[in-house]
């Protein structure tokens, strides 16, 4: 994890899209990556933690928690990117083959059906426990849609190579540490505290409320 004058004097500076081995699944998991892409993304998050910097030990608190529930799911994410890049990987190698010596391939791996077959079982499995373990329930047809396109000749390989799934999981991941932060300040004293105007009036009771109102803010805006 970043210290505090690491993540606010060089949050958005440092922040960048994470960067996996050709296959995710050796990848580690870079919290501190996920830390910078989310305070680069919020400008009212950063704001907070400049304002307030002990605020920054509550958003890797928030930041453990998450990854304590999500961190297996993108750990599953990607096992299945990883598959899904080797399997790819095969079927360019047949259709390279098939291109340059004239041997005649089955026409069902040349067009990658078998692939998506050999691919199916796992997928089957992690995506329907991901959507109800983290109520990603709109991850089953946006999934589902991009398996549909994968079976294309060619394209398919390309989708194969995005990670789909991790990335569906990361975002999901971030979204949490954001809800579980903004959760943990809403009632602290000193969020309260902030607000220039009559602060030695304002209870514990004005500060969750107002920490509320700002959530919904932001879920508007979303």
């Amino acid at each position: 994890m970043p210290s505090k004058l690491e993540l606010l004097a060089g949050g958005l500076a440092g922040a960048k899209d994470m960067h996996d081995a050709i296959l995710p699944i050796f990848s580690k998991e870079d919290l501190q990556a996920h830390v910078k892409q989310i305070i680069s993304k919020d400008p009212k998050l950063l704001a907070r933690l400049e304002r307030n910097p002990h605020y920054v030990d509550i958003l890797n608190e928030a930041v453990n928690e998450a990854y304590g529930k999500y961190g297996k799911y993108i750990a599953g994410a990607k096992a299945i990117d990883s598959w899904d890049r080797i399997t790819s990987a095969t079927g360019l190698v047949l259709q390279a083959m098939q291109a340059i010596t004239g041997v005649s391939i089955p026409s069902a791996l040349a067009t990658g059906f078998v692939k998506e077959a050999i691919e199916l079982g796992p997928k089957l499995l992690y995506a329907p426990t991901y959507a109800v373990m983290t109520g990603d329930y709109l991850s089953l047809p946006y999934f589902a849609t991009m398996e549909a396109l994968s079976a294309v000749p060619v394209l398919g390989n390309f989708i194969d190579a995005k990670n789909i799934y991790l990335n569906r999981a990361r975002k999901r991941f971030q979204k949490s540490v954001k809800g579980r932060f903004f959760d943990k300040v809403e009632g602290r004293l000193e969020y309260a505290l902030e607000d220039p105007e009559r602060p030695e009036e304002i209870t514990r009771e004005e500060a969750r409320l107002k920490g509320l109102r700002e959530r919904h803010e932001l879920k508007k805006a979303a």
